[in-house]
């Protein structure tokens, strides 16, 4: 492993040196002690005496040199000192070694980071998504910062934490691509300092970020330990089969959402990749953060939101977080519980639909319902709450025939499968204010007739008959249907 001046002098702190630099890159390689007549190359440090290397200088003391770099030692024992770089020569290639290795094991950046313990500072490897792939196990409880304790316990940063942490710098540096970038996080105090390596696949894809913190300024010795971590995590042989489907799935859905359809080979691509069941109902949840949120803050937002979901899949889109789910999937409850009140988080939720390929179209609907939560300053939104105004006002008719209420559709696709009359039982019902009589004397029949037709209805969906906006949005939904 190539070292440089400073990780020596720190090696030799017990000697109190005292370091004049001009360079100090990482290429020593080896020791060599000071002769007259051997030429002073780049690849080593050289040792002797003060008087050696300085004319007219008559002090024993031992002097490290490299270029025009200088470490004064306070010691006259120039053996013992050669001794302890030998030593430091051979614990750093040692733990390079140990780190490759770690690489090619199972579970690598665990292992690279369990390498690293008592040499550096706290190490975290997460994912774009903010999920927590590595960290440093040495540390108890309280050692570091709250944050850290957090992360730990969740395996992901709280919505609390996120929204603490949105001016942060460290949130902002997590979708770029750095080349061992230092920086300073105040929030983090005491590790208010750090140097961010990003992780990268086979292919050179970012993936993810190593974050090496610390308690004190970044030292030319931490960064040269950066660099052998981010070899060594380059060096991964990737498996990525896990991530590499999830990002597909996000890409056929960002698609999907800008272009405004979804193929039907790719629907099929998404319910296999999703291992979601077969011939059930689909949703879409659009999350608004009001202000102007970084893409760092959404992707935080993103991951400590999944977890309201099962099988999801989760991005950003048009500066707003985008679920797509299974219908039964959605924990609202969970979801109104994780967000926290201090939070500008604005939820929308489209209605039930079964086609993928319409995908974007009840993004749209969310999209829609989040704009109303925003007006009327509600947390949560569902599209059927401001359904009746876009029936109204409307002018795209193709868009509101995908508005209409999702069980009036479900019982004329039912109605024309199986030869019945429900929705024109329901709407006659609706028009007779509810009157089980008038409705039979409308329709010709007997009036249990009637109430068994709407007894069966409500087996078939559950529609909350008492409640006015619904009944009216049922009845808007058939006048446009034409049933």
């Amino acid at each position: 492993m190539k070292l440089n001046i400073w990780m020596l002098a720190q090696w030799l702190k017990e000697y109190d040196p005292i370091l004049t630099m001009t360079g100090g890159a990482d290429e020593i390689e080896g020791m060599q002690f000071l002769s007259s007549f051997s030429p002073k190359g780049r690849r080593h440090i050289y040792i002797g005496r003060a008087k050696d290397f300085l004319s007219g200088n008559t002090s024993e003391e031992v002097l490290l040199t490299h270029g025009n770099d200088v470490i004064s030692l306070r010691s006259l024992d120039m053996d013992e000192i050669s001794s302890k770089i030998i030593d430091c020569f051979e614990f750093y290639n040692n733990w390079e070694s140990m780190v490759f290795e770690s690489a090619q094991l199972e579970h690598p950046e665990q292992r690279i980071v369990d390498a690293c313990n008592n040499l550096i500072g706290p190490i975290l490897i997460v994912d774009l998504k903010l999920n927590l792939i590595a960290y440093s196990k040495n540390y108890k409880p309280g050692e570091i910062n709250q944050f850290w304790d957090e992360y730990i316990k969740l395996n992901k940063s709280s919505l609390k934490s996120i929204h603490m942490m949105n001016s942060s710098n460290s949130i902002k540096l997590i979708p770029v691509r750095h080349n061992r970038l230092v920086y300073e996080e105040p929030v983090a105090a005491p590790y208010s300092y750090g140097i961010m390596v990003s992780y990268c696949d086979k292919d050179d894809n970012l993936i993810g970020q190593c974050v090496l913190c610390m308690n004190h300024p970044i030292t030319p010795r931490e960064l040269c330990l950066a660099k052998t971590i981010e070899a060594a995590l380059a060096s991964i042989a990737q498996n990525t089969t896990g991530s590499t489907f999830i990002n597909f799935a996000q890409s056929i859905v960002f698609e999907a959402l800008s272009s405004g359809s979804l193929a039907e080979y790719n629907q099929k691509k998404l319910i296999a990749l999703m291992d979601w069941d077969e011939d059930v109902s689909y949703q879409v949840t659009v999350c608004k953060i009001n202000g102007a949120p970084t893409n760092g803050n959404l992707m935080m937002y993103l991951s400590g939101l999944s977890e309201c979901f099962k099988k999801t899949i989760g991005l950003i889109f048009q500066e707003q977080l985008v679920f797509c789910h299974q219908a039964d999937a959605f924990a609202e409850d969970q979801l109104l519980s994780t967000i926290p009140s201090v939070i500008p988080l604005f939820v929308g939720v489209s209605a039930q639909f079964v086609n993928l390929g319409e995908v974007a179209i009840y993004h749209r609907q969310a999209s829609i319902a989040v704009k109303r939560g925003i007006e009327q300053n509600k947390s949560l939104t569902h599209f059927r709450d401001c359904a009746i105004d876009v029936l109204v006002f409307e002018p795209d008719r193709d868009f509101c025939r995908h508005c209409v209420h999702p069980g009036v559709r479900y019982l004329k696709d039912y109605d024309d499968e199986y030869g019945t009359s429900y929705s024109l039982t329901l709407r006659n019902y609706l028009q007779s204010e509810r009157s089980y009589l008038l409705t039979a004397q409308q329709l010709f029949i007997h009036r249990n007739t009637a109430v068994y037709r709407l007894e069966k209805i409500n087996e078939l969906y559950r529609f909350n008959l008492d409640d006015p906006e619904e009944r009216e949005h049922i009845l808007f939904s058939f006048r446009l249907l034409g049933c």
